[in-house]
């Protein structure tokens, strides 16, 4: 199995290194800021996503390499996916809170209803 999902990722990093030389105009095979624009867009990235990309890349000198886009793709995608699992506890947190809470008054409101019985009863 380990074997299968090794192969897997060999076979993603292939695709993504071929897609990303296919964006080269230098002959070493890296990108400039308008190479990796254009990257960012096939991949369909969000232009936030892009923008965050393209400024940790190039900040260090204008090319981008293979393994430096690849490191910087992987850690974006992994802070975007850290995001969304935080934004779904905090909802789970507000959806529970907000359960509780209407038990609590739902709670409430049928002992009202019951106090209200027993004083129409008959003594």
């Amino acid at each position: 199995m380990d074997e299968v999902m090794f192969e897997r990722c060999d076979s993603y990093e292939d695709r993504l290194r071929s897609v990303f030389h296919s964006f080269a105009t230098d002959p070493r095979g890296d990108l400039g800021s308008t190479e990796l624009e254009s990257l960012c867009q096939h991949l369909q990235l969000s232009p936030e996503s892009s923008s965050r990309l393209r400024t940790s890349l190039l900040r260090s000198g204008g090319r981008v390499c293979f393994e430096d886009f690849k490191f910087n793709l992987v850690s974006l995608l992994e802070d975007q996916e850290r995001e969304k699992e935080e934004e779904i506890l905090v909802v789970e947190e507000v959806v529970v809170e907000n359960d509780q809470s209407h038990g609590a008054s739902h709670r409430s409101e049928e002992a009202a209803q019951k106090v209200s019985l027993q004083s129409l009863a008959p003594h």
